[in-house]
Formats: structure tokens, C-alpha cells, sequence
């Protein structure tokens, strides 16, 4: 039986993005947390020597402006995914996108629980990188950035595991199984209990029987709760949604 170890909440402290105001721009939100939220998250890819990177941007209603429309209030934005290399002088790749929310009441758009939530995904060598992402209010015209290092992981192991995605909530539709990432990694209250998703990855020809070792630490990297499990692993790749059974922790 082989052991696999997951390290959950450290990760989870580090690798969150927070995109702020743009100093430069005169224009501002009148918004005390972040502008909105964005997570990278490494998996495999299908294409040889590249590994795929899921770039998610969480965008709360309440800091995009709405304005009257014929369906109600409608607010509109752009982002931009741009990934350097480490040195943060040469663009690899570019993407941008648009996005509309409609909502047909007002308290709707200035509810603190509602968000846009997208996704965009880029096919890397591993190795370090830059990612810069950039919001654009199309009627604001206010923009914000967020800016991390990130290091895309290489997938050439008999077993390999991709990032883990902390997970809101998952719904059962027409027979699959639908994640709804957490980005923000906020919990509304203490009974919500850690939920997450990842992928292991089988080179080996045989299906395995493995042990996994789920671990949570504080910011001082002690560790404060532990869960095992045992799963069937086989060749290709294994998609896991655990949820952790107890929850908070004294982090």
C-alpha cells in the first residue's frame, strides 16, 4: 500500500491572491476588503512536457458598478491573465475576457454573499513565473491588480498530485458531479465544514490501493488536526472530494 501526504491549510494561507486598487488610477472603489479574489491551481495537462494552470478570479457583486438596464441592473467588466517569466520582463501568454452580471433587484448587486466567479486555464512548462491579473469596471472604468510568483509543478512521477482547490460547495446535476470553488476561502459560519478537491495522477499499469494522510496547520506550521483515508487508485487520473470532519481549528 503506497502513502500519500497532503498538506491543506498552509497551502491554502499562502497561495491565495488578493487583488487591490491600482495606485495609479484615479478613480476608486469605496471597498475596505479586496477588490476580488483569485486562486491558481496546478493540474496536469493533456499536451506533452506542459502542465495546465486553472486561473480563477472571484469578483464580489458589491465592488462592480451596476447600472440600470433593461434587465434589471447590469455591471460589466474585463480581465486580464498575463503570465511573465520570473523575471517579470517577458510576456509568455496573454488572455482576456469579459463579463456581464444581471440581477434584477439592487440588493441582489449590493449583497455581500453574491459574486462572479470565472476561469481560465493555460497550458505551461513547469517552472517559475509571474501572473498578473488586471479588473476592468467597464462603467467605473476603476481598475484593479493582483500580482503572485508561481511555480507550475511538473507531472513525470509514477504518482503526482495536483494543487488542492478549496471547494464552496458541490451539486450532483444530470448524473456529474459539479465543484463550486471557494476563492475567497471565507466560512460563513462554524459549522461549515473544510471541503476540497484535487487529482492524483497514476503512471503505474496496475490499479493500487493507497493510504491518505491529510494534515492541517496553524500559520506557525504546527500541525493541529490529522484524517487518513484509504482509496482505490487507478492508471490515469483520480479525481478526490474530501471534506475534513471537524471543523474550525484553532488556527
Amino acid at each position: 500500500m503506497k502513502k500519500i501526504f497532503l498538506i491543506l491549510i498552509c497551502l491554502f494561507l499562502n497561495k491565495t491572491g488578493i487583488a487591490q486598487d491600482n495606485p495609479g488610477n484615479q478613480s476608486k472603489l469605496n471597498v475596505k476588503d479586496a477588490v476580488y479574489y483569485q486562486d491558481f491551481v496546478n493540474m496536469a495537462s493533456d499536451k506533452p512536457g506542459l502542465s495546465r494552470v486553472d486561473v480563477y478570479i472571484q469578483v464580489p457583486y458589491k465592488n462592480v458598478q451596476f447600472v440600470k438596464s433593461s434587465q434589471g441592473f447590469t455591471a460589466k467588466y474585463s480581465i486580464t491573465a498575463s503570465v511573465f517569466d520570473s523575471s517579470k520582463k517577458k510576456l509568455i501568454v496573454e488572455k482576456t475576457w469579459n463579463e456581464t452580471i444581471n440581477v434584477i433587484d439592487f440588493n441582489m448587486a449590493s449583497s455581500k454573499e453574491n459574486y462572479s466567479l470565472s476561469k481560465r486555464s493555460f497550458d505551461l512548462a513547469p517552472g517559475v513565473y509571474s501572473v498578473r491579473t488586471l479588473l476592468q469596471d467597464k462603467d467605473s472604468k476603476q481598475e484593479a491588480i493582483g500580482e503572485n510568483i508561481f511555480t507550475v509543478k511538473t507531472y513525470d512521477q509514477n504518482i503526482s498530485l495536483s494543487d488542492i482547490l478549496l471547494i464552496s460547495k458541490s451539486e450532483n446535476s444530470q448524473g456529474k458531479n459539479e465543484i463550486i470553488p471557494n476563492i475567497s476561502r471565507n466560512f460563513p459560519s462554524a459549522k461549515t465544514r473544510i471541503k476540497y478537491y484535487f487529482e492524483v495522477y497514476v503512471k503505474d499499469s496496475i490499479d493500487t490501493k493507497s493510504k491518505f494522510e491529510y494534515t492541517v496547520l496553524n500559520s506557525e506550521k504546527n500541525i493541529i488536526h490529522k484524517e487518513v483515508e484509504e482509496r482505490y487508485l487507478k492508471t490515469g487520473s483520480n479525481k478526490v472530494l474530501f471534506t475534513l470532519q471537524e471543523f474550525p481549528f484553532d488556527l
